[in-house]
């Protein structure tokens, strides 16, 4: 990667990538209690049977990488993951949502929010030491959108894998988390190179 001195700055920069969902989703939420929880996942409708959504607080909504973790006390944590058609959109109740019922796939209400995950295929509750071993998210490399990332390590990991293109380095989410296709066309478009993948 012969592009070191301009990935590292590109990197640095890294504040200006957005995480929209998870900041909004966290303004909007944080310190909530949750009234009403509605899901067509049949595990996620479990957990609620069981161990009760509603009346829980919404402590925390965090990312890391493209995962976004929804923190509820008593230690559950919703993950999900929007792949290519997910969203996450915010509404007051009782306001038209955009897009059809039917393709709600998690509805999470307070007294005045209401979020709305459509089309998310990963949604899953997790204990906090679950997530460790969960496959696909156990495995992520750093946060590029955290805020104590290490612009030197993520630099280093990169380069710890010279013989892979830059394009599919940036990728591998092992190495450092939150890139996706379009940050990797930003950044090969940065640093004025070419990649192939």
């Amino acid at each position: 990667m012969r592009t070191n001195k301009a990935l590292r700055r590109w990197l640095k920069c890294r504040k200006a990538i957005p995480s929209f969902a998870q900041r909004t989703l966290n303004r909007a939420l944080a310190g909530q209690t949750i009234t009403k929880f509605e899901t067509v996942f049949p595990k996620l409708a479990r957990v609620d049977f069981d161990e009760g959504i509603r009346g829980r607080t919404v402590e925390l909504v965090e990312a890391k990488g493209k995962w976004i973790l929804m923190h509820f006390s008593g230690g559950r944590i919703l993950l999900t993951h929007l792949l290519m058609n997910g969203s996450w959109h915010i509404y007051r109740p009782g306001e038209k949502w955009r897009l059809p019922r039917s393709s709600m796939r998690v509805m999470i209400a307070t007294e005045t929010i209401v979020a709305v995950a459509f089309n998310i295929p990963i949604a899953e509750f997790h204990p906090q030491d679950s997530l460790r071993r969960r496959s696909g998210f156990a495995s992520l490399g750093p946060s590029l959108l955290a805020h104590g990332f290490d612009v030197n390590e993520g630099v280093e990991r990169l380069l710890e894998h010279r013989d892979l293109e830059v394009g599919e380095a940036l990728l591998k989410q092992s190495m450092v988390a939150g890139i996706g296709n379009v940050f990797k066309s930003e950044v090969l478009s940065r640093v004025r190179c070419v990649s192939v993948s």
